[in-house]
Formats: structure tokens, sequence, C-alpha cells
């Protein structure tokens, strides 16, 4: 499969450094940790890059460069997938309209035609560092491009405890406790930071993410690029106490590490903990705050053990008991046809229950065995 490589990259990145005023790659590397601290342009693979030898491979060093220089298109933001798919004509284009009198005159003419009205040109004269494709239609509509990715709702913004099914088959029939903080950036971007605590280890990741029509789309990466997770959410309605979707990648810790899917309940600690909301939950703006939930990462999958798992963070005894059922029947649902999928009507009976302040005698105690509509 050949790589698709963002036509004259070194050109529209040699053009950047000198409109920004930076001189070195490093100089350049403190402008993009500024927006994004942890952003993946490397200085010593930069080298590389301006000179033509290679391009990245990691999307988000687009994404960062779109949010340095600012661009716009017929009004629209200029993302990451339009910066490295357009030719270098267009994309001088929009710096020149962007930074008028800042452009050098010297760089030379455009190396391929400027796009025509309804998208930027895939095509255009490329560097020659690798074999290159003409604009095709996923490099056409990336995910950064799209008018609706970053309308996340602000009401997702905060700290979630985690709740998935193991995918290891050293451990088939247990849980995973992790954690999620969601933020919005100064550049308005949505990022996600993920950390679970395995025992080799924590396992640390985080990406940007989209909004795609009723979900949320975020992919989410660790810092050396080793493993990759997608996780898909649908977005719930206000004041957004519960995130529920599926989320895919390959289990670390495992003899296939094959790729697996599962359903994951994500539990905003501001509701988890206080029915009515209240003060925010540690870590919902800093995602160095991550590592709020202590306690063990991998627990059986019965109501008790889940019901522990939650007063372990803070959440009332009765509450976590009454919690615990709803959660358990959301992950362990059974799965038709290799499906896996969340309902909107286990997902709007846990919100209720969220939300719900109000003490029914009996209604505490959850069976300590078996989840209602439980299918192994």
């Amino acid at each position: 499969m050949t790589r698709v490589v963002a036509p004259s990259f070194d050109r529209k990145l040699q053009l950047i450094m000198r409109v920004i005023g930076a001189v070195t790659h490093k100089q350049l590397y403190a402008r993009l940790k500024a927006i994004n601290p942890h952003t993946q342009y490397v200085p010593e693979l930069a080298y590389k890059w301006v000179k033509a030898q290679s391009s990245p491979r990691n999307h988000s060093v687009y994404d960062d460069l779109a949010a340095l220089v600012d661009l716009t298109d017929r009004g629209q933001p200029v993302g990451g997938s339009y910066l490295r798919a357009c030719d270098y004509a267009t994309f001088r284009a929009l710096m020149a309209a962007r930074y008028r009198g800042q452009l050098p005159a010297d760089d030379g003419e455009a190396d391929g035609p400027t796009h025509k009205a309804g998208g930027p040109a895939g095509g255009g004269g490329g560097s020659g560092a690798e074999p290159e494709e003409s604009g095709t239609a996923d490099e056409m509509a990336g995910l950064s491009d799209l008018p609706s990715a970053n309308a996340v709702p602000p009401y997702l913004a905060g700290a979630y405890l985690v709740l998935s099914r193991s995918w290891s088959s050293l451990r088939p029939t247990s849980l995973l406790c992790g954690e999620l903080i969601v933020r919005r950036r100064q550049d308005g971007r949505w990022m996600a930071t993920y950390l679970e605590r395995l025992p080799a280890g924590d396992m640390r990741m985080s990406g940007q993410i989209h909004r795609i029509g009723p979900s949320v789309l975020n992919l989410l990466v660790d810092a050396e690029g080793d493993n990759a997770m997608p996780v898909i959410l649908s977005v719930p309605p206000a004041p957004g106490v519960v995130l529920c979707g599926v989320m895919s990648g390959s289990a670390l810790q495992d003899i296939d590490m094959g790729p697996s899917a599962g359903r994951v309940v994500c539990l905003k600690m501001t509701h988890l903990t206080r029915p009515t909301g209240g003060d925010a939950a540690p870590g919902d703006d800093d995602p160095s705050a991550v590592g709020f939930a202590a306690g063990t990462t991998y627990l059986a999958a019965s109501p008790a053990a889940i019901a522990e798992r939650l007063m372990t963070v803070g959440v009332a005894a009765g509450r976590a008991r009454r919690l615990a059922a709803p959660i358990g029947a959301l992950l362990t649902g059974s799965a038709e046809m290799g499906v896996v999928s969340t309902g909107n009507g286990q997902i709007g009976s846990l919100i209720r229950e969220i939300l719900r302040d109000d003490h029914h005698p009996g209604a505490d105690k959850a069976s300590n065995d078996r989840f209602p509509s439980r299918v192994w």
C-alpha cells in the first residue's frame, strides 16, 4: 500500500518558518509546544522534512501547524488535512491572504495548479521523496476540515471514570477501569487524555476529539505511537453525565495482541459523586491531573465489584450499589453477529440513575451475582 505524502511539504514548512520568524526547528518546536504541549513535531525529524527526504507520518503534526498559522479558506478554518493535501500554490495563496506583506519574494513560483471551488487540490508537484497520489476523497474530507468537527458540546469537558470489558484472553470475564479527561484547548480544539494503570506499567494516551453527527470520535495514541485506540461515543444530552460507546484496539498484555472491540462507559466525576453536579472534579481542565481515581484496574464483572470500585472514588455506598446494575448491563450485554453497540435505552437508564437524588427504601441493594438482561 502506497503511503500518501503531503505534496511539497518541504516548501510549505520552509514558508511557515520564514513567515513566523523561526530560524531553527527548535524555535518552531517551541511555538508548536505552546499550542499543544504534546505536539509530535520532532526537530530531529524536521531536518529530513525540510530537505524533502520524508514527511510527517503523525497527522497531529499537520493539525498543530494549521493551528499555528491560523489560515481560512472561504470563511472556513483550514485544518491539518487541508494543509497536508493542498498543492503549494494553494497553500502560498492562503498564507498570502493571512499574512499580507510578510511573505518572502524569493521562494519561487507555485509548483502546480491552484484548487477550484469545492476543495483543495491533492496533487501538484511533489517533493520526490516518496510516491504520491493525486487528490483523493479521504484527503479532501479530513476530520479537521469538516465544519462540525470542533462543535463539541461544552458540557462534555471534565474528568471521567472509565469502565470497559477486558480484551486480554488472560482476563476474559474481567472489567477494566481507566481515567479520561476531556478538555478544550486555547486554540479551540478538543482533546482527550486517557490513563490505564496496567500491571506492566501505566499506559497514557491522548488525541483530538471530533464531533461527527450524533457522535464524538477520538483517536487515542500513546506518546511513542506504538498503540492506538479509536473510540466513538454517543453525544449525551446536557449535562453530559455519562459517555457511552465503543472502544477498539489491540490488547497489549496478551499473547495474540489481535484487534478487539468492546463497550465503554465513561462516568463524569462531578455527577458520579454528586447527583446535582457542583464544583469541578480534579483534573477537569488539567490533563496532568489524570491519576485521580485510585484503586484497582481490573475487577470482576459483577455488581458487587463495580459498586466497590465506585466507592473507592468517593461514591456513597447506597448510590454505588444502585448504579452498579445499569453499568454492568451496558458492559456485559450480548454482541450479536459480531456487532458491538450501545443502545439508547440502556444509556438512558444509567443517566436517570446518576441524576436521581431521591432515596427509595430497598432500591440501593443490587444483586451480587448477576445483572439485568445480562447475556454472556
